[in-house]
């Protein structure tokens, strides 16, 4: 009865069955990542080096696809996910459509937790829209206040003196350089913090301008972030003109149900994992699993073992791994290594234990941090904590 509600709700109001098919969407977009893109599913779950999630750390134990496995499964994805696109073409299709994309979004995210390189923005975000979608009620009005969050929570992070200047960016921006980036990098805060709430107005021009001023922002993106990121947001804000269309259902006035309180709570506590943790969270990392991914800060590391020798001498082996900007130095991805080369046949013969090291800067400074200086690794075997401060991590 509860689920039934659900997708009466969709199946009644053409708006969410036209966005409904903009989400099965972005699984297609999500294809084309994973089937071509920097980072390929079958290259990351075929590898022997896998970067486990800190609650799953012994994640490489089911790996068991092989390429033609990998291969297999994302044609399936890729036929599921238009399949779902179509079944939205259609009122009485409603119902199967919503499991297509309940088990569309589960599927995705069982598959994004099989490896920590699979982190994206666009994954996290897609997901808690699709979860919106499915299963709160007032799902039109809901979805509106939920995507503008998405833009205010991340222009917050972006209060930070390396996006404002305009450092944090890793790849230029079309037209942009010199003096003018850090006024078009606070024109950016200032729209998502500010100007993004005129997406509610009632009078046309200030709707029309800022919903431009939205779509102008993701083009601008493209040569920074590549494909991805802006047609999945050109997805996500169609719900902006599509209920602006089709008025069939009240304007939003402020009021949701309990459920509905409880999502954005939520939500909104995620995004402030990262404050309650100590130090720099753009260099620990720490709190920054919750929250939406955005690139505030651009960090340089250099990550490496000294290893022991069972003659009593002592090695550098260099541990740093190019791999997206937003985790390449992430303490995560070197607590994962660390614990590989634990593993490895030669422990024990080429090497009795190794110290770890890690040390880190914003690009904007001079001096590296200490992040990571952990004797005896294998012997201490450290875990990570989620929820809490690890205190091998340094701040």
């Amino acid at each position: 009865m509860w689920i039934r509600r659900h997708i009466e709700e969709i199946r009644d109001d053409p708006v969410l069955r036209a966005f409904g098919a903009l989400l099965a969407f972005t699984h297609v977009l999500t294809f084309i990542t994973w089937w071509k893109g920097p980072l390929d599913l079958i290259t990351v779950l075929t590898s022997r080096e896998v970067i486990c999630w800190p609650f799953w750390e012994d994640c490489f134990r089911a790996r068991f696809l092989s390429p033609d496995g990998v291969y297999w499964l994302l044609r399936a994805y890729l036929a599921l996910s238009v399949a779902s696109m179509v079944l939205f073409a259609r009122r009485r299709w409603a119902a199967l459509a919503w499991w297509f994309v309940l088990g569309l979004t589960l599927l995705k995210l069982a598959i994004v937790l099989q490896d920590f390189q699979l982190r994206l923005n666009q994954h996290y975000m897609a997901g808690v829209a699709s979860f919106a979608f499915l299963f709160v009620p007032e799902k039109r009005r809901f979805l509106k206040v939920l995507i503008a969050f998405f833009y205010f929570w991340a222009g917050l992070l972006k209060l930070d003196p390396e996006w404002l200047s305009g450092a944090a960016l890793y790849l230029p921006l079309w037209f942009f350089a010199g003096k003018w980036l850090p006024v078009v990098c606070t024109y950016v805060v200032v729209l998502e913090i500010v100007l993004v709430w005129g997406i509610f107005a009632r009078k046309g021009w200030i709707f029309w301008g800022t919903f431009a001023q939205l779509l102008l922002f993701h083009v601008m993106s493209w040569p920074v972030v590549g494909f991805f990121y802006p047609t999945l947001m050109f997805c996500l804000l169609a719900i902006y003109p599509l209920d602006r269309s089709f008025r069939s259902a009240p304007a939003f006035t402020g009021g949701f149900t309990k459920w509905g309180y409880a999502f954005l709570a939520l939500f909104s506590l995620a995004q402030l994992v990262p404050h309650f943790m100590p130090g720099d969270s753009a260099l620990t990392g720490e709190g920054r699993l919750f929250g939406v991914h955005m690139f505030d800060a651009l960090v340089q590391c250099e990550a490496y073992a000294v290893l022991r020798r069972p003659d009593g001498s002592s090695a550098r082996m260099n541990l740093y791994k190019p791999m997206a900007a937003r985790i390449h130095c992430d303490p995560i991805v070197y607590w994962n290594r660390a614990r590989a080369l634990c593993r490895s046949p030669e422990h024990g013969t080429r090497f009795t234990d190794f110290d770890l090291v890690l040390d880190s800067r914003r690009s904007t400074q001079t001096a590296a941090t200490p992040v990571i200086r952990l004797e005896n690794y294998c012997a201490s075997n450290p875990a990570y904590r989620t929820w809490r401060h690890n205190e091998w991590i340094l701040f």
